[in-house]
């Protein structure tokens, strides 16, 4: 009764003063709630400006950082691997043979075997996808073409640095996994790995410019010869490339990842980056025209326009080996041999072709320069006999990275056949590995290399039939056993 006496003389109040008790009512119960309302939205107006100037601050930072980036050591950076040893690819050949591969490179075609057929080169390879392999036989250019990709991406950057990508290029062969690396990890420590390499240059925040560059216009990451690490580091070298693959689609979506590898290997791993490299691109042999594009751009000394129609006219008149010839590196050591002075070599096939040039090593390079020290036919065993059992050997052995040979071994071998001391042994190699130039030094007193894969497989083929027992039934075995580790 109280309450309603209170109310009734309000609303008198309320209409002495000449207002409506029914939109005072309303002023009186809304206000506290529209102000409610109005403090909650002040608090998150104040959050959602702070988001949208932190964010706008963010995008800005990245894009003035970028900038700098770019101008202040990308373009050093990309202008500096221009002149590194990536500049050149060696021919083997009975004389060192080095020429500038911007000069000789003869675009290679790109086969896309899939529901559509398409071809792709070095310059249009990026429209195929960004996670892709490239798989090509024995000296089809693989690593010559990893190289071109690599400096046309080094020459774009430098021309156009805020829209180039930071490219990267790694030989497989070379890179060490620490045991202590968890498997999960295996992709983060990759990237870092990548990283910690472009920091040898030195230059002025070029960590910053890579972690930069891999959340804007890209990286471009190019991994060669996947088929040349040891089968002992195989399984950890995948799981890194997958990682890798995610780790970089994590980052951004303008990294690049291209790895290489031959095409008998990729038949065993294929199945292993179907997710993280889906595209697969095929590298198809020379044509006629691209043969004559090779001839015609090679650095012939002299006459090179009679040297081109003779050598032409060589291969359109042997079908056979003209056919084997179609491979680059077949291609680049018969015109090596023939600008050095020597008869026309004309196998019937590409290992007789492998033998021939083999020989001119071994025995013939050696007596053009010095003349006859001993028996050729004795000279060529021993060195047969040397080179053939640390080939044969290193291939066997499933812990070697291929084509990296152990020093120790070398000498052991050398003691063996030539029946010296280690002293003497070490100067018949060296001796040999100098005159003869199918062995070269990597870690001086570690490993050494044959001057191309093919020459090792080579001369551990021949061992293998001439001078081993059951040889090849053991290197089928060792393929087989590697191919169920794979």
């Amino acid at each position: 009764m109280v309450d309603f006496l209170r109310i009734s003389r309000l609303i008198a109040s309320l209409k002495k003063l000449h207002v409506d008790p029914a939109t005072a009512i309303i002023v009186l119960v809304l206000f506290p709630v529209v102000r409610v309302l109005l403090k909650a939205a002040r608090v998150h107006v104040k959050r959602w400006g702070a988001y949208l100037v932190e964010g706008l601050l963010y995008w800005l930072s990245r894009l003035v950082m970028h900038s700098l980036a770019a101008r202040l050591t990308l373009t050093r950076y990309c202008a500096m691997q221009l002149e590194k040893e990536n500049k050149y690819v060696y021919i083997p050949s009975r004389f060192d043979v080095k020429v500038e591969i911007d000069r000789v490179y003869v675009t290679l075609t790109l086969n896309y075997q899939g529901r559509r057929q398409a071809t792709f080169n070095h310059r249009t390879l990026f429209n195929a996808g960004n996670r892709i392999r490239i798989v090509g036989d024995p000296g089809s250019g693989k690593s010559s073409f990893a190289k071109r990709i690599f400096r046309d991406a080094c020459r774009e950057s430098v021309d156009q640095p805020s829209k180039g990508r930071l490219p990267i290029l790694v030989e497989l062969k070379n890179l060490e996994i620490p045991h202590k690396v968890r498997d999960e990890q295996l992709g983060e420590w990759l990237l870092k790995d990548l990283r910690r390499t472009v920091e040898e240059t030195s230059l002025y925040k070029v960590g910053e410019c890579f972690d930069n560059y891999s959340t804007t216009t890209g990286l471009l990451v190019i991994l060669d010869g996947l088929d040349e690490v040891s089968s002992a580091r195989y399984v950890r070298m995948q799981r890194a490339v997958n990682g890798l693959s995610d780790r970089l689609g994590d980052l951004g979506t303008n990294n690049v990842l291209v790895v290489t590898m031959r095409t008998q290997f990729h038949q065993q791993v294929r199945e292993a980056f179907r997710e993280s490299l889906g595209q697969v691109l095929f590298i198809e042999p020379f044509s006629p025209t691209e043969i004559f594009e090779f001839l015609f751009q090679w650095p012939f000394d002299g006459n090179s326009g009679e040297m081109i129609s003779k050598i032409y006219s060589e291969l359109t008149d042997r079908p056979t080996l003209r056919e084997m010839c179609t491979n680059p590196l077949v291609l680049a050591m018969y015109v090596a041999e023939r600008q050095c002075g020597s008869r026309a070599v004309i196998p019937e096939s590409r290992t007789e072709f492998y033998r021939r040039v083999t020989e001119e090593l071994l025995i013939k390079r050696r007596m053009a320069q010095l003349g006859p020290e001993m028996a050729p036919g004795k000279l060529r065993e021993q060195r047969e006999r040397i080179l053939g059992r640390l080939a044969y050997e290193h291939l066997l052995d499933h812990k070697q990275t291929a084509n990296s040979l152990r020093w120790a071994d070398a000498l052991r071998i050398v003691k063996t056949v030539m029946q010296c001391d280690a002293s003497k042994a070490e100067s018949v190699f060296l001796d040999m590995a100098k005159e003869t130039g199918l062995v070269a030094q990597e870690r001086p007193g570690e490993t050494f290399r044959f001057i191309h894969l093919t020459f090792c497989e080579f001369l551990a083929a021949f061992e293998s039939v001439e001078g081993q027992e059951d040889g090849w039934e053991r290197l089928r075995d060792a393929h087989k056993a590697f191919r169920r580790v794979g």
